[in-house]
């Protein structure tokens, strides 16, 4: 049994080193899986994030199939997270460690490997330091610790049958929509990408909604279009766009795969230019 209520509140530092502790516990938890969902092309960790709502991926709030799967992983990291950390925390100061307040600090500051919300002013480092102060605040010795009960197996089976809708929701929306703008960079103030098929089936890009070409072959006088070329499984096609300057907002493609007509967006990233 957890002592509780007479107990010294542990230092700063102390807290802050066990939250480091659940921090690389739920790094350690969430990576076999997302290398997985990688490989299978649900998505492209190394893509540039979209910034359309406080929520940043892994996916462009296209739509409201996009944005359920958005929120399904955000809530497995936030769970996963919640668990390792508070639990981790409470085992290494033998304190009771309040999992709603753990969930909600996790959440306001990103405090998640993975999970990109930036409800707050802070990032980075800073990140961690105000969320080890509101947990040690907030969350520490300041609650009975309680433990859920299932009773019967409603419960049990409703979440899992969320937990099944929201794995076939996203991976589903992953696999048939795996084209990202990758290593975006600017030639002659004309932006040029690679568009990368991260998926394992290959895609035929019908249309770019920007004038483009291929960068290769290079021949004198020749603009090979990107309309009608296909993408086999984890490989890319390097692209220029015509017009200069930076690339719109809403740069979306469409293609064919599996036998369906699809679009997206893409966010080609160059330095020198800020879609934020």
């Amino acid at each position: 049994m957890i002592p509780s209520g007479n107990a010294p509140t542990p230092g700063f530092f102390r807290v802050l080193w066990e939250l480091i502790i659940g921090y690389l516990f739920t790094l350690v938890a969430l990576l076999v899986p997302i290398v997985g969902l990688v490989f299978a092309g649900a998505f492209d960790w190394s893509a540039p994030g979209f910034r359309d709502w406080p929520l940043r991926g892994p996916y462009p709030a296209d739509g409201a199939w996009a944005v359920c799967a958005d929120v399904f992983c955000a809530a497995v990291v936030i769970v996963v997270a919640t668990v390792f950390i508070a639990g981790s925390m409470e085992a290494g100061l033998k304190l009771p460690v309040s999992r709603a307040v753990v969930a909600v600090v996790v959440t306001a500051t990103g405090v998640a490997p993975f999970f990109y919300a930036q409800l707050l002013p802070v990032s980075g480092p800073v990140s961690l330091l105000v969320a080890a102060f509101l947990i040690r605040r907030f969350a520490i010795d300041r609650f009975e610790p309680r433990r859920l009960r299932f009773s019967g197996w409603l419960l049990p089976a409703v979440l899992a049958a969320v937990a099944v809708v929201g794995v076939a929701v996203t991976v589903s929306f992953g696999v048939t929509h795996p084209l990202w703008a990758k290593d975006s960079y600017d030639q002659d103030n004309h932006v040029t990408f690679n568009l990368h098929n991260a998926g394992l089936a290959r895609v035929k890009i019908l249309s770019l909604s920007e004038p483009a070409r291929l960068t290769f072959p290079v021949l004198p006088g020749h603009r090979r279009p990107v309309a009608g070329i296909t993408i086999p499984a984890h490989k890319s096609r390097s692209i220029s766009l015509l017009r200069r300057g930076c690339p719109p907002a809403d740069l979306r493609v469409r293609y064919r795969i599996f036998g369906r007509t699809m679009s997206t967006r893409l966010r080609p990233k160059p330095p020198s230019c800020s879609v934020e």
